[in-house]
């Protein structure tokens, strides 16, 4: 592990690399962001031989897309909700947008939709648009503040329960297999008592996710009697959807997520890590003392 704080500046990336090298026995990646969560931090440290917990930089890069990993998802069997790609926003793009409305019987004008950025973590840009002007002005924001290159457009899932499961690899003794904890049922809330009075734009956003509120509660033992069997559902997906992408070491996100309001059915790497994520709040559950982080035999 290493010895002393790494709170310093260096002249390159590689210089960087250099200081892990001589410093560190395994680094674990903890940045939101395309950077941290996209594979470009992976690919860094692949190049520059240093062990890192997580998945490779090819896999993040293709878990950290929603369009892509809806795709894939899709192709494996899982029922995921209808998206539209939007690269750029011309009349055409319009037309064939109230196209895919009409399609999934969406009211044009008022029919409530998710729209998001492709490649961006937590909820960051997310939101919820109602008919296709609305749609197509939230799209338009974000390619214009240059979040993403891309914009999924996605029908909003009613009804549904989110929760988040967390997939390490197992060990010898599994063989290698994806192991999954037992998910994470997430609650909406508005203020401290009312969670029947949420706003027809309430999704699991930033500030729910990551800052001190009472917006969001996270209930690790699912808070229903019903949500039981949801849970022994959502860990079955989970190990299905984990099979074969546990390349290397430590796997986690939301592997299997039914979200209402947010991000749907998609995978991830080893996300940043905050007081308030998945990792940190279902590893406390299980008593693991989370500001200790083993020391990792080089591979």
């Amino acid at each position: 592990m290493m010895p002393s704080s790494t709170a310093q500046q260096f002249d390159s990336h590689g210089a960087f690399m250099d200081h892990l090298r001589r410093n560190v026995d395994i680094v674990f990646p903890a940045i939101h962001g395309n950077f941290g969560e996209g594979g470009g931090l992976q690919h860094m440290l692949e190049e520059a031989g240093l062990p890192f917990v997580g998945t490779s930089s090819g896999m993040a890069a293709r878990l950290f897309d929603k369009h892509r990993a809806s795709l894939e998802l899709e192709a494996a069997g899982y029922a995921t909700l209808p998206s539209f790609l939007i690269q750029i926003c011309s009349d055409r793009t319009r037309n064939d947008l109230r196209n895919w409305f009409l399609k999934h019987c969406i009211n044009e004008a008022s029919g409530r939709v998710v729209v998001k950025p492709v490649s961006a973590g937590s909820s960051v840009g997310v939101t919820v648009a109602f008919g296709v002007d609305e749609a197509i002005r939230h799209a338009e924001d974000l390619l214009s503040q240059g979040l993403d290159e891309r914009v999924m457009v996605q029908v909003y899932a009613e009804g549904g329960k989110e929760f988040t499961a967390i997939i390490i690899e197992g060990g010898p003794d599994q063989a290698g297999k994806p192991v999954v904890l037992l998910p994470t049922e997430v609650e909406l809330r508005n203020g401290a008592t009312n969670v029947d009075a949420l706003d027809d734009r309430a999704i699991f956003d930033y500030r729910r996710k990551y800052l001190p509120t009472r917006q969001a509660g996270a209930h690790t033992c699912a808070k229903r009697r019903e949500g039981t069997a949801v849970m022994v559902m959502v860990m079955v997906m989970a190990e299905r959807a984990g099979a074969g992408d546990c390349d290397s070491g430590l796997w986690v996100g939301g592997a299997c997520r039914g979200d209402p309001r947010g991000d749907e059915g998609r995978r991830e790497n080893v996300p940043g890590v905050c007081w308030g994520s998945a990792l940190v709040l279902t590893s406390r559950t299980f008593v693991f003392n989370f500001d200790v982080i083993e020391s990792h035999e080089r591979r």
